[in-house]
């Protein structure tokens, strides 16, 4: 997986959302050694017998980044290690680690790899009879808060990621709820087995399924290690749906390397879209290299489309860098289009760089 995401998931399959109360149950199968299907057998008997709504959880480890959390909850719950262990945590960060994660987003600094055990967790009602039965899926930290919302908790232990990955794809398939396939997707990206989860996400792209589930694969497809982009340009080239071509484009721009770059400036010279080119146009704009500056002027320059151009504008102007402020003030005295010049004037409003105050003030005095 993309060393941005790449991750120790421990995924627990717990049937929902955990919620803390002091006698809070937690059934632990007989063998956590066993192999999985070995496991979710024991895991379903041991759900009939309760006869209620319950949950049913495991975990699997990856590798991620220090700064990357799933699913935090708000309120007083426990985390689901609490849950696990039935011994509280100090949940509240230092004011000394919190500095640190400050000033390491203040310069730009790479989070640290640490891994990181992952829960996947599936809520069952009472008359749940099979895998696909599950109502709720979501996948967590074990620092997440946790609300399983007083049902119990049948935990399956550690899952080896070869076991799981076929597991999760084998319910993919099963489940016809849009929110549990988008969830899976997730779950499913998260394995660090990339010869197996890049043809499944580039899969559900090109499938027959709702765009928000195709939306989810595409975003995780930019998150993967392997060779992804000429598949996204493709998306956003040639998709059925505006949205995802659109979002693909957004994934593009989540791909490390100068050739993820050379594609944005592709798809917003060239496609015949203006939608996907203003979004290409928008992602340059967070680039902020030399490169993307002269070919945003070069936006602003020749497209056709004056909302293109507009955007190329706006896009200049949150680059936030010497360049980028001279082209925008060169924009605003000297475009040819009126409505391109006045929305330059704008961004340069909104700007408090010293030179941007001076030019506007020197543009009111010349009129």
């Amino acid at each position: 997986m993309k060393t941005a995401w790449n991750k120790t998931i421990i995924l627990l399959i717990l049937i929902g959302v955990c919620a803390w109360a002091g006698n809070q149950e937690v059934i632990q199968i007989s063998d956590h050694t066993q192999f999985l299907k070995a496991r979710w057998n024991e895991a379903f008997q041991e759900k009939k017998s309760l006869d209620q709504s319950c949950w049913i959880g495991y975990s699997i480890e990856v590798e991620t980044e220090s700064n990357v959390h799933f699913r935090h909850g708000h309120g007083n719950y426990p985390t689901l290690e609490e849950i696990l262990t039935g011994q509280t945590s100090a949940k509240e960060m230092s004011v000394q680690d919190a500095a640190k994660t400050a000033l390491n987003h203040q310069d730009n600094k790479p989070p640290q790899k640490i891994r990181k055990n992952m829960g996947i967790l599936l809520k069952f009602d009472k008359n749940g009879d099979r895998a696909q039965d599950c109502r709720e899926i979501n996948i967590m930290d074990f620092n997440s808060q946790c609300d399983l919302k007083n049902h119990s908790l049948i935990w399956m232990g550690q899952v080896e990621q070869s076991e799981s990955l076929p597991f999760l794809t084998d319910l993919y398939k099963k489940v016809d709820n849009t929110e549990n396939k988008e969830d899976l997707v997730a779950a499913i990206a998260f394995h660090q087995k990339e010869e197996a989860t890049i043809p499944f996400l580039k899969k559900v792209v090109k499938s027959k399924e709702d765009d928000d589930v195709r939306e989810s694969a595409v975003f995780w497809l930019s998150q993967q290690d392997g060779d992804v982009l000429d598949f996204l340009v493709d998306v956003a080239h040639t998709d059925r749906s505006e949205d995802i071509r659109e979002h693909a484009v957004f994934a593009i721009s989540q791909v490390d390397g100068k050739e993820a770059e050379e594609a944005l400036i592709r798809l917003a010279k060239k496609d015949k879209d203006p939608e996907v080119r203003k979004k290409a146009v928008f992602w340059l704009g967070q680039k902020a290299s030399e490169k993307a500056t002269r070919f945003l002027k070069d936006v602003v320059d020749d497209d056709p489309d004056t909302d293109v151009k507009e955007h190329a504008v706006f896009a200049l102007s949150q680059m936030d860098t010497e360049e980028s402020l001279e082209v925008l003030m060169k924009i605003a005295k000297t475009h040819p289009n009126r409505e391109v010049r006045k929305k330059a004037i704008f961004w340069l409003g909104q700007s408090d760089q010293p030179e941007a105050v001076d030019f506007l003030i020197s543009l009111v005095r010349n009129l």
